[in-house]
């Protein structure tokens, strides 16, 4: 984040007219940095010490915690539209060792995960567009829709179960690994996979080599994004 107080210093002392725009702009950036100073001061001891529920707890994302020692999450995404967990100081990749589940969506764009460590399940949609991930790890159950579309991953590894459709296109994907079903469409243009690939998995739809429409809606920000068959 920038430092303001520079920047505020070299506008009057070279006695510069900001526009109306410009003026809004800095306002905004200066209530987004107080905003993550607010939450790195609160949650400097748990940031230092990876206590990954506090902070899962603190952001807005429900997580409880099994005899084991791993965590069951309502959803994954970043803190807020205006900032990411690495703003934040945290490891991802740290934090995301202690899930097991994700009951609703996992979407990992604009994250700097790079291993999904224990996660196993995924009840909700699966977002990998633009992501750092390679492979899937453990993953073995999706509930929702699964969006590989120009993501970095080449294999589904223990991936079996996808719920609704699944989008292929633009992606490098090379192996479906074990994956067994998907409720819906599949959707391959501009895939190394064809529709031989699917010859022996069970697909509730059909193997298409079109393109998904989407959507972006501000509901949730800039992570909202509604993907609809077509």
């Amino acid at each position: 984040m920038a430092d303001f107080d520079v920047i505020e210093k070299h506008i009057n002392e070279n006695l510069f007219k900001l526009t109306e725009n410009a003026e809004n702009e800095i306002t905004s950036a200066k209530k987004i940095k107080n905003e993550i100073d607010k939450i790195k001061a609160d949650l400097k001891d748990e940031i230092k010490n990876n206590d990954t529920k506090t902070i899962f707890n603190y952001l807005g994302i429900d997580a409880e915690e099994d005899k084991e020692g791993y965590l069951t999450i309502s959803k994954y995404e970043q803190p807020s539209s205006n900032f990411t967990f690495n703003d934040l100081g945290t490891d991802e990749n740290k934090m995301l060792l202690k899930v097991k589940i994700i009951d609703g969506d996992g979407d990992f764009r604009f994250s700097q995960v790079t291993n999904l460590g224990n996660l196993e399940s995924i009840g909700g949609d699966a977002v990998f567009t633009d992501s750092q991930l390679t492979n899937l790890g453990k993953l073995k159950s999706i509930g929702g829709k699964a969006i590989f579309y120009n993501s970095r991953i080449t294999t589904l590894g223990n991936l079996e179960f996808i719920g609704k459709y699944a989008d292929f296109s633009h992606s490098q994907v090379t192996s479906l690994g074990k994956l067994k079903s998907v409720g819906g469409n599949v959707y391959i243009l501009s895939s190394p996979l064809k529709r031989i690939d699917f010859a022996n998995i069970e697909v509730g739809g059909t193997v298409k080599e079109q393109p998904v429409q989407e959507y972006l809606t501000a509901s949730s920000g800039i992570l909202g994004q509604i993907i609809l068959e077509i």
